[in-house]
């Protein structure tokens, strides 16, 4: 009896899943609890519809949204593994300084800007950097 009545009846898919998350959410706020209700009623409806072909395009329309919303998120995802890549990059180098500074004078190549490391307590020392072999004489 119930099988005949499902039968020529959409059902449940992608869509309505999302849409019973996002009303579930909805109900747990104070003011957006009809919102949520609606939401239900739509989901409901989609089940129960016996027009298939739209709800097929509803569907189609959702997937093409959300494949978009998804190349966005991983584009944004990969920027900002880059920029936390980046960070862990900066905060290491400043956990090697904090850990050497004891042993090691760290400054910049006055031409190159390029970080330098020296040992301390060294007295005048001439310096030359590896990178731009720039020649300077500093006290260490």
């Amino acid at each position: 009896m119930l099988r005949d009545f499902f039968r020529g009846r959409y059902g449940i898919d992608m869509l309505s899943i999302v849409l019973i998350i996002v009303s579930g959410l909805l109900f747990k706020h104070r003011y957006f609890w009809v919102a949520g209700a609606a939401i239900l009623v739509l989901v409901i409806f989609r089940a129960f519809s016996t027009n298939i072909s739209r709800r097929r395009e509803e569907l189609r329309k959702f997937n093409d949204l959300m494949s978009k919303t998804g190349r966005f998120f991983r584009n944004a995802g990969s920027k900002l593994e880059k920029a936390i890549w980046q960070l862990n990059q900066k905060t290491g180098y400043l956990f090697t300084r904090v850990k050497q500074r004891k042993e090691y004078v760290f400054l910049k190549c006055p031409k190159c800007r390029n970080n330098l490391r020296l040992p301390k307590n060294k007295g005048k020392i001439q310096i030359t950097c590896p990178v731009c072999k720039y020649e300077f004489i500093k006290k260490t």
